[in-house]
């Protein structure tokens, strides 16, 4: 917690650092703000925030330097994406039109004065403007699509489908063909729409769920339930916790119908910029993703699936409270709500509001008494806390409603075990070991964990020995694993092999001060005493635990005692 608020603290520090250095530079003339900011602090100040992810701020400072350097291209350019990525479309829009006018649009420009028009219903302005979209990649992409759409609202469904053929690189059919069907189920295709929907199911895209919830839901309209039961349990197969086609198949034993998946040509429009984005997200390329998320969810507000990608790509820049704020907007959702839930309990976790969590995941329990996930995530974030009595309790539960032990359930009762190793209940976490291997023999983390807790009570050595030799062939540059041999050797008095196999332990984890621990001992008993200081000298150097620490201390001032074979252990 503290190094977070120390983040937090030097963050917030930083932008108002230089906005006051800047501030001092600036005088009289310069061009100062209301805050007494001159425009060279906001303008620092702004990169600073971008450099932190702040989007919000740095858009601010950003806008304020741009009012006092309006002729600046590169800082307008810079304010209109920022805007975009922080969600405020309306203060983009007169930005987007200054780049228009300058010259310098480069696509997302022409989309956001585009989906303007959109907005106002004037069709034919917003395809004026898509027609001039040039670039690669998702604006490639969009243009086309928009345009189509843009046809489809005016009833001209095959006009809209014509306009779909401009996509004719390979990388973009699948895209083509979803949009394809949409457009044509929207507009009374169906002859259309159903190829399209094939097309689109024989390829990769199969597995997009919004495929799958597409086509199901085009079959069930269809009145072909069993074909839609067949599509929906292909992916469950595959993909069994999946909360969308979970439910589309809960719909379709209850025997409703369901509604179009596009229903207005503002919504077609909003799945083409969230497919663009979702592709982005698993490209790693977050800040174009970004953009089209924001789009999308400006085309339609409340979009469950977007505000979910829209969170993910959040967390995955460390913006957990934003993430709660965002996941807030779909709790209610019957379909993506019980999972946005959960997420906002883990980013609270992260923002160290861990009671927050827990009292959230535990309401959810009561909700649902019968949901292993919920208990599980629970658990898991008690054990990572170190609340291990709670998580024992909490992992009872969780197995207790898991039903039936199949194989996947050894991970249960290995994170069971370890919270009762650390409450000191050794022979229930004993047990629990053994039972995550009875359940899945070939786990290099249990077989490590169980073998390497003998070894440090000084039990059952052959066995331990055997055991982490085989988890060591399954993971051989698993660092702490070849560890655990190496003192398994080294327990046993065999220094040599100890020392030549904690060497390749270090080289494989040089931070950990538990393994240049053991090998300091190891080179000490062979008789190699200033490598072994050094080892334990930069052992204490890595910050160990407290009691660590002490018995390093102590080691670098006495050395080992004659005939001990383990840090505290005869």
């Amino acid at each position: 917690m503290q190094e977070r608020t120390a983040r937090g603290a030097a963050r917030l520090a930083g932008i108002v650092l230089v906005s006051l250095l800047a501030a001092c530079a600036g005088t009289g003339n310069q061009g100062d703000g209301a805050d007494g900011t001159s425009p060279l602090g906001k303008y620092l100040a702004g990169r600073y925030a971008g450099s932190m992810n702040d989007t919000s701020v740095a858009a601010s400072y950003f806008s304020a330097a741009l009012v006092e350097d309006p002729q600046n291209l590169a800082l307008l350019r810079r304010t209109f994406m920022l805007k975009i990525s922080d969600g405020r479309f309306d203060e983009a829009v007169p930005l987007a039109r200054r780049l228009l006018a300058a010259g310098v649009g480069e696509g997302t420009a022409e989309l956001v004065v585009a989906l303007d028009a959109v907005d106002n219903g004037n069709w034919q302005a917003a395809r004026a403007t898509l027609a001039n979209v040039k670039g690669t990649g998702a604006n490639a992409l969009a243009g086309p699509v928009l345009t189509a759409w843009t046809l489809a609202a005016e009833g001209k469904t095959d006009e809209a489908l014509k306009a779909l053929d401009q996509l004719n690189d390979k990388s973009y059919a699948a895209f083509g063909d979803f949009q394809r069907a949409l457009i044509a189920e929207a507009g009374g295709r169906s002859d259309v729409a159903e190829p399209a929907y094939r097309a689109l199911m024989g390829g990769a895209a199969g597995n997009w769920v919004r495929s799958v919830e597409a086509y199901g839901g085009f079959l069930e309209r269809a009145g072909r339930k069993s074909d839609a039961k067949a599509v929906y349990d292909d992916y469950l197969a595959r993909s069994p916790g999946n909360p969308v086609i979970r439910a589309a198949n809960a719909r379709l034993a209850g025997g409703q119908v369901p509604a179009l998946l596009v229903t207005t040509p503002r919504e077609g429009m909003a799945e083409v910029l969230y497919g663009a984005a979702s592709v982005l997200t698993q490209d790693n390329a977050r800040d174009a993703a970004l953009l089209y998320l924001r789009l999308a969810l400006h085309e339609r507000p409340g979009f469950p699936l977007g505000v979910s990608l829209l969170a993910d790509v959040l967390e995955q820049d460390g913006k957990w409270a934003l993430s709660v704020e965002t996941l807030k907007s779909i709790e209610a959702d019957p379909v993506l709500g019980w999972n946005a839930r959960q997420r906002s309990a883990l980013a609270l976790d992260r923002l160290d509001r861990t009671d927050e969590a827990v009292a959230l995941l535990g309401k959810m329990a009561e909700e649902r008494p019968g949901d292993a996930e919920v208990v599980i995530t629970l658990a898991d974030l008690l054990r990572e806390r170190n609340r291990f009595v709670e998580a024992v309790a909490a992992y009872d539960k969780a197995i207790a409603a898991s039903g039936t032990l199949e194989q996947r359930h050894w991970v249960l009762f290995f994170a069971r075990g370890v919270a009762n190793e650390r409450t000191q209940r050794w022979e229930a976490a004993e047990a629990d070991f053994k039972k995550a291997l009875e359940l899945s023999p070939d786990q290099a983390s249990v077989l490590n964990y169980l073998a390497y807790s003998w070894v440090e009570q000084g039990k059952k050595l052959p066995e331990a020995q055997q055991m982490i030799e085989r988890a060591v062939t399954m993971k051989p540059d698993d660092g702490y694993i070849v560890d655990s041999l190496g003192w398994v050797f080294y327990r046993q008095g065999r220094f040599t092999e100890a020392v030549s196999t904690l060497e390749r332990a270090v080289l494989l984890k040089p931070e950990d001060p538990i393994i240049n621990d053991h090998l300091g001992d190891a080179y000490w008993q062979i008789g190699r005493r200033i490598e072994a200081r050094f080892q334990w000298r930069h052992a204490l150097g890595l910050k160990p635990e407290q009691e660590l620490g002490r018995t390093l201390t102590i080691k670098l001032e006495q050395g080992l005692p004659a005939g001990q074979t383990a840090a505290g252990t005869p």
